[in-house]
C-alpha cells in the first residue's frame, strides 16, 4: 500500500467526517431542514456502498471515507428519525429500500460487487429526491455539502493514483457532481430568498 493512499484515504474519512458534524450542527440549530426519509435511504445505502466498494475496489483505504459516510449517516439518520419520526414515506422510497434488498441478494449470490454498487448508485440518485425539494424551499445549507464535495474530491484524487478501471471512478465522481449541486442549489436558493 502507497503511503499517499492511505494519507489521502484517511484524510477523505476525516473531511466527510467533519461535514457530517457541520450538517448535525446546522439540523440542530434548525438552519437547516433535512429530510429524514432522505437520511435513512441514504444510510442503508451507505452501509451497503461502503462494502460493495471495498469488494470492488479491493482497497480498504480508498473505500475508508464511504465506511465513514457508512457511520455517521446512519447516525444522522438516526438523529433525524428521534426529533422527526418517519413521516412522509412514499411508495418510491419503499421501493428503494427494496432495491438495497436486491442489492444485497445479487451482491451475495452472485458475488457481483461491481454491478451491487452500481445498483446501490441508482438508489442513492433516487434518494435525493426530498433533498432536492427542500433545496427548493431554502432549508439547505450548502456548506456540508460544499465539505463532503471535498472529501469526495480526494476519494477521487486517490482512485486516480491506485486504479485503472473505469467502473472504480463511477460512485466518486457522482458523488463530487450530486453533493456540488446541492451546494450550488442550496446557495442560491438561499440567494433568490434574501433578494
Amino acid at each position: 500500500m502507497d503511503s499517499l493512499s492511505l494519507v489521502l484515504g484517511i484524510l477523505a474519512a476525516l473531511i466527510h467526517l467533519l461535514a457530517y458534524v457541520i450538517y448535525n450542527v446546522q439540523a440542530k440549530k434548525k438552519s437547516s431542514d433535512p429530510s429524514a426519509v432522505s437520511w435513512c435511504i441514504w444510510a442503508s445505502m451507505a452501509v451497503l456502498n461502503a462494502f460493495t466498494y471495498k469488494d470492488m475496489s479491493h482497497s480498504w483505504v480508498v473505500s475508508l471515507q464511504f465506511f465513514a459516510g457508512a457511520i455517521a449517516s446512519s447516525l444522522t439518520a438516526l438523529i433525524l428519525v428521534s426529533r422527526q419520526g418517519l413521516n412522509g414515506y412514499s411508495k418510491q422510497d419503499l421501493r428503494i429500500l427494496c432495491l438495497g434488498a436486491l442489492v444485497v441478494i445479487l451482491w451475495q449470490v452472485f458475488s457481483a460487487a461491481t454491478w451491487a454498487n452500481m445498483l446501490v448508485l441508482t438508489a442513492i440518485i433516487i434518494g435525493f429526491r426530498p433533498t432536492i425539494d427542500r433545496v427548493k424551499a431554502g432549508k439547505e445549507k450548502p456548506q456540508a455539502w460544499t465539505v463532503w464535495t471535498i472529501a469526495f474530491s480526494i476519494t477521487l484524487l486517490n482512485v486516480v493514483i491506485t486504479y485503472q478501471s473505469w467502473e472504480k471512478y463511477i460512485m466518486p465522481c457522482f458523488c463530487i457532481v450530486s453533493h456540488a449541486a446541492i451546494a450550488w442549489f442550496s446557495r442560491q436558493s438561499r440567494v433568490a430568498r434574501i433578494q
